[in-house]
């Protein structure tokens, strides 16, 4: 249901574009949607505890996606999502607009300020992913944007919404096969974690593109 009006919404918004012509008989460019969910066969989080021990929660097993630092035990959890690229956005689009849609299932310590990495990696994840930087393997980022700030109602509430333009067009412009984004907690924040949603294909996470 949610995808459908989703989906509606920007069909007649995209017609609205392509009828506004000007005066002189000019139009409008055409605005075309994709829309995909992210493979929950690659989605997954990496785990770092207090020792520096690494643990690998695929997706398909886990249900969930965590991202954050445990108030209590301090762990961090940095989160991965895989969308598709190729198929559903030329490679020469120019992106108008573009925004990743997650359902959060619980928070702690709100409000949570997550940033995002965009990322190139070939499946499957390992738990090196994690790092951002040398020495240790790691797994270097693309661009970054945020924070984005998660609030606590977000917790079984509406959807959050996250504008992904800029990353998306770069992804684009580089030939990324896949959209590919690493999420963690801000680096200014001590504490604070929330659960993503990637079970059922109803609440799983979604990328949503308008381009020309």
């Amino acid at each position: 249901m949610r995808r459908k009006a989703l989906f509606l919404a920007a069909a007649v918004f995209a017609l609205i574009l392509a009828g506004c012509g000007g005066g002189d008989g000019g139009s409008t460019p055409q605005v075309f949607v994709s829309e995909a969910l992210s493979d929950q066969g690659v989605d997954g989080f990496i785990s770092q505890d207090v020792v520096g021990t690494l643990t690998l929660f695929p997706a398909l097993t886990s249900g969930f996606i965590s991202v954050g630092v445990d108030p209590f035990t301090f762990t961090e959890d940095r989160g991965f999502l895989d969308f598709p690229l190729v198929g559903k956005v030329p490679a020469n689009a120019i992106v108008t607009y573009a925004f990743v849609e997650i359902f959060v299932n619980r928070i702690q310590v709100p409000p949570v300020p997550i940033l995002i990495d965009l990322v190139e990696f070939t499946p499957p994840l390992i738990t090196t992913d994690f790092f951002r930087s040398p020495p240790i393997p790691f797994l270097g980022p693309v661009a970054t944007q945020g924070p984005v700030i998660i609030p606590l109602s977000a917790a079984g509430g509406p959807p959050v919404v996250i504008d992904v333009t800029s990353l998306v067009q770069l992804a684009i412009d580089r030939g990324d096969q896949t959209f590919q984004i690493r999420l963690f907690l801000d680096t200014f924040t001590a504490a604070g974690t929330i659960e993503i949603d990637d079970a059922a294909a109803e609440f799983a996470p979604l990328l949503h593109v308008e381009y020309l």
